[in-house]
């Protein structure tokens, strides 16, 4: 009979479970605001810089309506999850839990917290949200300005 030669293998370091779902969960949140960022500048370099407010509201509102963070459940459960805003939809009276017969309308709570998520976004780069001409003071990306 031959013997075979044992070879012992290490196993790595077990890590702490609740600190690989903190892991995750900063990394999903990094991905989302990145995204949050590039669509909230897209939208600005993509807008005349003399819109007025109520046309560059239906812009982001539809803009946001369409988004995938918005329209695919998977995607809208991690904006719930990560976003600064994910009351949103309570908060501005957008949602009604007693409507959801087939359980939580995610792409409804995502819709309110990304669209809150752009905006607060565009304020940082110097959209006037409430002014009559938004974008007169927002900056744009060299690659798109108007």
């Amino acid at each position: 009979m031959v013997k075979r030669k044992t070879t012992r293998t290490t196993r790595p370091a077990q890590r702490d479970p609740e600190e690989m779902i903190r892991d995750g969960l900063q990394l999903m949140k990094a991905v989302y605001y990145r995204e949050v960022g590039e669509f909230a500048q897209g939208l600005i370099d993509d807008s005349e810089k003399d819109i007025d407010r109520e046309d560059f509201l239906t812009r982001i509102t539809e803009s946001v309506d369409d988004h995938q963070w918005v329209i695919y459940t998977g995607k809208a459960q991690i904006v719930v999850l990560v976003s600064d805003n994910e009351a949103a939809a309570f908060e501005e009276g957008l949602a009604d839990p007693s409507s959801w017969k087939d359980g939580i309308n995610w792409s409804q709570l995502a819709y309110a917290a990304l669209e809150r998520d752009v905006i607060e976004e565009m304020e940082r780069r110097g959209v006037e949200i409430n002014d009559d001409k938004p974008l007169a003071h927002a900056k744009r990306s060299r690659r798109r300005s108007r």
